[in-house]
């Protein structure tokens, strides 16, 4: 396969790769997506605490270091606040639909890259819209609604209990266990029938999301579900109002964006349907729903789940379990991607800033297929020493093409040239190549993380284009010291690469195109170092 040929076809795959980058316009700040919007947290506090608020008189004990002391169950139809702080997030429950969440912010993040800016809020939807994480119950006789109000109780430290009741004895319970070091939560749902009849009916845990927010060909937001070895991905704008339904064991459902997810975690062994739809006002509705429950009399059934809100980070979406960290979009070479994310990290924890990881993760991989390069290289050489006799054969045997391939082929027996020698390098290095492309354009770590100078943030563009300019010269420079290709059309495709890629390299992340400008620069001076030794 001539080497040429091959390269022209890596280039333009990742000119489609990075096509939408240039072409379509830039995604707004995704972070506000996943997750559902209701009224900000009151942020004001820096310790600990939990607010009760509602219609009437607000209730409020200082008792508990994480929890205030909620008020006792109570008849009252009036719906409830409950506002928590941990170390990682804001929480607003409401005892609507049993403990459904207002607002949740995490601290550790920001909207925007000032110190003004307020934390990024998972939560996406309209004031009056219904909350997420409600609970909804239909049987002949109960019926429990995204409105219907819950009593809510404290049950210890970072323990909340809500609970419903109908007057044929059936009872409905939901505990959260808050875990304030991180962005978990553990999540029990009870059904208790306390009748002299059994009571049938399907039970949902519900989602909500607003499909408001642009996204691109390579950015997903949307519904993401895992049955067994399989993951199933639905983007937001893609459900209609006609329910996509999925009905499996499912080891767990995510909501998610580039860099955050909402997902939770049922319990091994719980099969549940997953149905999914939009709604009036652009609502997408996904529910968890286990259908078809019987509880006999005085008998109950209990659901355990985990909830993690929060950034897509290797390390704590792996803690979790059950694969959560495949939300991290690894791309076709994953198995790659990984140690090389785990890689960067480390080299972080050294350098203290991910521009010199950066660098330093380039160079080493540089080093590494170093003798692979070598050969690589020397392999034109030899090719380009030949192009005059293989111009000389193909316009000898322009019509007899069987021919000329056979004296090609003994003109490199003759020279004893692999033609492969200078592809299968290069091939054995594309994977690395673009595990890493993937592990640039979607780590959460280059978010907001600076370099230095002008570049204060490494998952945006190069905002005075200095790096993207800087990478197209030295593509340009490496293009003029490699073997002239010997087609004249392969060696115009291959000068328009520089001017190609630099335009669409404009808009991508900062991390990303410093790691194209060293991998250029260090390829050069491979370069130099090869043609002056022969």
């Amino acid at each position: 396969m001539d080497k040429r040929a091959l390269l022209a076809i890596v280039l333009s795959f990742f000119v489609l790769y990075t096509y939408q980058e240039y072409f379509v316009p830039p995604v707004p700040t995704p972070e506000t997506s996943v997750g559902l919007k209701a009224e900000s947290l009151n942020a004001e506090s820096d310790k600990k605490n939990i607010e009760v608020s509602s219609q009437k008189t607000p209730v409020e004990d200082k008792s508990g270091p994480d929890l205030v002391k909620a008020r006792p169950a109570t008849t009252s139809k009036v719906p409830q606040s409950f506002k928590y702080e941990g170390q990682r997030a804001l929480i607003t429950f409401s005892t609507l639909g049993g403990g459904g969440i207002e607002s949740l912010k995490l601290k550790d993040y920001k909207e925007e890259l000032n110190h003004e800016a307020s934390y990024v809020e998972r939560i996406n939807i309209g004031k009056g819209d219904p909350l997420p994480l409600t609970l909804t119950f239909e049987s002949a006789v109960n019926q429990v609604g995204k409105e219907t109000v819950f009593d809510m109780s404290k049950e210890g430290d970072n323990l909340l209990l809500y609970s419903w009741s109908s007057p044929q004895g059936l009872t409905l319970e939901k505990r959260y266990k808050l875990n304030p070091e991180n962005y978990e939560i553990e999540m029990e749902v009870t059904l208790i029938n306390g009748s002299s009849t059994s009571v049938s009916g399907d039970l949902a845990l519900n989602f909500y999301d607003r499909d408001n927010v642009e996204g691109d060909m390579y950015t997903f937001i949307g519904l993401a579900i895992k049955k067994e070895n399989d993951i199933e991905k639905e983007k937001f704008s893609d459900i209609e109002e006609k329910p996509f339904l999925m009905e499996e064991k499912l080891e767990w459902l995510a909501l998610e964006n580039k860099y955050f997810v909402t997902a939770v975690v049922p319990e091994k062994g719980n099969s549940a349907k997953i149905v999914a739809k939009r709604i009036p006002d652009s609502l997408i509705e996904t529910s968890l729903v286990h259908s078809s429950l019987s509880i006999p009399a005085g008998d109950r059934v209990t659901f355990n789940y985990t909830l993690y809100s929060g950034p897509k980070d290797f390390y704590l979406l792996k803690d979790v379990g059950s694969g959560l960290e495949a939300t991290i979009d690894m791309g076709w070479f994953h198995s790659i991607a990984e140690p090389l994310l785990r890689f960067l990290k480390l080299i972080y924890s050294y350098t203290g800033n991910y521009g010199y990881a950066i660098i330093l993760v380039t160079l080493i991989i540089k080093l590494i297929f170093f003798p692979l390069a070598n050969k690589s290289y020397k392999s034109m050489k030899e090719m380009q020493k030949l192009s005059p006799l293989m111009t000389e054969l193909r316009e000898k045997y322009k019509d007899d093409k069987e021919r000329m391939s056979r004296e090609v082929m003994e003109l490199y027996r003759k020279h004893r040239v692999n033609p492969l020698s200078g592809c299968l390098p290069m091939v054995v290095q594309i994977p690395v190549f673009i595990a890493l492309y993937n592990v640039l354009m979607n780590a959460i770590e280059l978010r907001h993380a600076p370099f230095h100078f002008w570049i204060l943030d490494m998952s945006a563009k190069d905002p005075y284009y200095v790096t993207p300019l800087l990478m197209g010269i030295t593509m340009f420079l490496q293009q003029k010291m490699s073997p002239a290709a010997p087609d004249p059309t392969q060696q115009k495709v291959m000068m328009m690469m520089p001017v190609i890629f630099t335009f669409m390299f404009m808009n991508l992340p900062s991390g990303l195109v410093l790691y194209w400008l060293v991998n250029n620069l260090l390829s050069i001076a491979q370069q130099y170092y090869i043609l002056k030794k022969t």
